[in-house]
């Protein structure tokens, strides 16, 4: 289990003074401080509902123990490293953006030539019933106008 100092407490996550302690820490914006390492590594508060939660601040689980649940291996080590800064673009506020080279869309294959072709057969049967009324349907069609 990981330990938190929150002011000046030091409280383990399992125990019930910690779930007491959040709602107080988080009204008067104390920051957490979890005890993995030394120096401590800052975290934050966040509030779900009814609940508060502690978390890792943005970018900063290479920082935590690797025996720390908020341990997040380095970029190199995990396999995001060519993707993080081109394809993977994480901003200052630790929101990422996301490059694909790819559409997330899925369509059938189409052809250009087949495309043409259904212009022109649009085209001719526009034509032919233009002229169908304007009489002259019997010299298109060599049929006989009724």
């Amino acid at each position: 289990m990981r330990n938190f100092a929150i002011g000046d407490q030091t409280v383990d996550e399992s125990s019930p003074e910690f779930r007491a302690l959040l709602p107080h820490a988080y009204e008067q914006k104390l920051r957490p401080m979890c005890m993995c390492k030394e120096p401590p590594v800052p975290m934050y508060i966040a509030r779900l509902d009814d609940q508060y939660l502690i978390k890792r601040m943005p970018l900063s689980g290479r920082d935590h123990d690797p025996a720390c649940p908020s341990y997040e291996p380095p970029y190199e080590l995990s396999g995001l490293g060519p993707l993080i800064g081109n394809a993977i673009q994480i901003g200052a506020s630790g929101k990422a953006d996301l490059k694909l080279d790819f559409s997330l869309t899925k369509r059938g294959p189409r052809s250009a030539r087949r495309g043409r072709r259904l212009r022109r057969r649009s085209r001719a049967s526009a034509a032919s019933r233009r002229n169908c009324r304007s009489g002259r349907c019997c010299i298109i069609s060599g049929r006989p106008a009724n």
